[in-house]
């Protein structure tokens, strides 16, 4: 009874050992310390790539009066005098957040008016919705 067991045992081994054969067009593709390589994907035509375009240097800009002006023409008026870093905050206790500028006044402005600074320096407005 135990030689019965033990048969397809073997027969399964044999099976596996069966499918490690040497000589497969496997082995002929894949020989020991070599690596296959793909072939180097074609070069791309040589372009002119078009200029980036750089970003604009930075100048000195004079912080003009805005106290008691509406937000939104103001955040406008300081974008073209180039100041690229303007944040609007709010004084409200309620309204914690400047969301539709058209709807706010501003009260100051951070550094003040008349004030000259860098055009990527941080602008602060600070408006009232009330």
């Amino acid at each position: 009874m135990r030689k019965t067991a033990l048969l397809p045992a073997f027969a399964l081994a044999a099976l596996a050992l069966a499918g490690c054969g040497t000589g497969d067009s496997f082995d002929e593709g894949f020989k020991a310390g070599s690596a296959q390589t793909s072939p180097a994907p074609a070069a791309a035509p040589a372009t002119t790539a078009p200029a980036s375009s750089a970003p604009a240097p930075l100048t000195q800009v004079e912080i003009p009066d805005v106290e008691g002006r509406n937000a939104a023409i103001v955040s406008d008026e300081l974008q073209k005098l180039g100041l690229t870093n303007v944040q609007f905050a709010s004084q409200d206790e309620q309204d914690k957040m400047v969301l539709n500028r058209a709807n706010w006044t501003v009260m100051k402005i951070e550094p003040g008016a008349g004030e000259k600074v860098a055009s990527d320096s941080t602008i602060v407005v600070t408006a009232t919705k009330e």
